[in-house]
């Protein structure tokens, strides 16, 4: 009987200290799985949840901005911009929120109504093509037209609409082009707008053509 009872202990010993052996190696083969996690370059990164998040600022711009409208950094961070619904388009300091200038596209007649609702495209030259369109130099060509094409500059759009009352007349859309620079003149520089017929949507896009320079959407910026 004590013989049974001692083979018994042993074999209770035997699986105790089995499993007290396992355990720590499928601790570890976790560790290391989750480290393996942690190096993947596909892991996702933590994300920080705030319930209140903070406010930096709070400006308001010249005109209201409506549904596909948009507020929007320039690629190099120089500034925030903002189409409103009536085709304004205000410009701001995107670190302190300070207004700085606004284009106010101009009535075509009395009786007319400017409308916009789409985004903006950049072209935002590097330092030589800057150098050139200031100084005058390869870039700026003979007549200064390669000048223009060599500024970092943006593009949007409005429309036309005509009076309810006018028959025979139909909306008409103007792509403009807006200089982007360093300037905080309450004015911003137009340097070319093209008029086409019926309504744009959407964004323009900026295209290039080799030969010529940047074009949007098939008109040249050079030649508009």
């Amino acid at each position: 009987m004590n013989s049974i009872l001692q083979s018994l202990l042993l074999l209770a010993a035997s699986a105790a200290t089995t499993t007290s052996l396992a355990l720590p190696s499928q601790q570890q083969q976790q560790q290391q799985q989750q480290q393996q996690r942690s190096l993947s370059p596909l892991s996702p990164l933590p994300l920080n949840h705030y319930s209140e998040p903070s406010l930096l600022w709070n400006q308001a711009v010249r005109s209201a901005p409506a549904n596909g409208n948009v507020v929007q950094i320039s690629p190099d961070d120089r500034w925030l911009y903002v189409t409103s619904a009536d085709g304004t388009l205000s410009k701001l300091d995107p670190a302190t929120g300070g207004y700085v200038g606004a284009h106010v596209p101009e009535r075509r007649n009395d009786g007319w109504v400017v409308y916009g609702n789409g985004g903006i495209s950049f072209h935002v030259a590097n330092g030589e093509e800057e150098d050139d369109a200031a100084g005058g130099g390869a870039a700026a060509g003979a007549d200064g037209a390669d000048a223009a094409a060599a500024a970092s500059y943006l593009v949007y759009w409005v429309i036309d609409v005509p009076p309810s009352s006018s028959s025979g007349l139909s909306a008409l859309s103007r792509v403009i082009a807006v200089r982007h620079d360093d300037s905080r003149e309450k004015e911003m520089e137009v340097l070319w707008t093209k008029t086409l017929h019926g309504s744009i949507q959407g964004t323009p896009v900026i295209g290039y053509v080799e030969q010529r320079g940047a074009s949007v959407a098939g008109f040249e910026m050079m030649y508009p």
